[in-house]
């Protein structure tokens, strides 16, 4: 009961200090936090905009690779001595969206970025049949072109629906 007393005895005369003593406790407290949220928000906000960054750029190597590959000069298909012009026209569009499937596999967690990548294989299966079309010396052009367009309109399906399920996973990601 003696101690009680003796701590209601300080309370009541250093009340004051007390008050000045847990307020600046509280301020420190304060700021550490604010600090903590603030590097929080900054790392989200890089993040965001690094995912934002590498979607965009896979969406236009996509693009690239997809309309190289449909507006193909058709002589490729007759000629097997045409693979560094064939290289220079469609390996860099995939070599770009390789690039860029490695960067969203960065970002991105593993379900949405099986999407993203199903895509990328499936562009690579259309460079190799363009490429065994090409070296088939078994094959007239106007069978090597059918199998082409037949290769192509099958990638562009099996696409479509994969394309649409990333973008409404992504965006869904991004809000």
């Amino acid at each position: 009961m003696d101690d009680i007393i003796k701590l209601m005895n300080f309370i009541f005369e250093y009340w004051d200090k007390i008050i000045i003593f847990f307020g600046i406790i509280g301020f420190f407290i304060s700021e550490i936090y604010k600090l903590h949220l603030k590097k929080l928000e900054t790392k989200f906000s890089y993040y965001h905009t690094k995912l934002t960054t590498s979607i965009e750029e896979y969406v236009n190597a996509y693009v690239n690779y997809k309309r190289t590959m449909k507006n193909l000069p058709l002589h490729f298909l007759q000629k097997v001595d045409n693979y560094k012009e064939l290289d220079n026209l469609t390996s860099v569009y995939l070599n770009e969206l390789q690039r860029c499937d490695c960067t969203i596999s960065l970002y991105l967690d593993d379900n949405l970025y099986n999407k993203y990548s199903i895509i990328t294989k499936e562009s690579e299966n259309l460079y190799n049949i363009l490429y065994s079309l090409i070296n088939n010396k078994e094959l007239t052009f106007l069978e090597k072109n059918n199998k082409y367009d037949e290769a192509l309109r099958e990638y562009n399906h099996k696409l479509n629906g994969i394309i649409h399920d990333a973008f409404k996973a992504t965006r869904k990601k991004l809000q």
